[in-house]
């Protein structure tokens, strides 16, 4: 498993990018990553899984969990 930010840097996006894909704000990208967002829902797990090449569930929030 790896962390949002490690999935993103891993495709040279940037907080901005990532966002304008998936359809959020950069201010959403960066509270994800920062823990601030308690559990991202599932519709925006599956859109990051998507963007970043990756199973959604792997995605890891330290101390999170995956709101229904």
């Amino acid at each position: 498993m790896a962390t949002l930010r490690e999935l993103r840097e891993r495709k040279l996006l940037t907080q901005e990018e990532l966002a304008r894909q998936i359809g959020l704000s950069s201010g959403a990208i960066y509270k994800m990553e920062s823990g601030k967002t308690k559990r991202p829902r599932y519709s925006v797990l599956r859109k990051l899984g998507e963007v970043l090449e990756v199973d959604p569930l792997s995605i890891e929030f330290t101390g999170q969990g995956v709101r229904e």
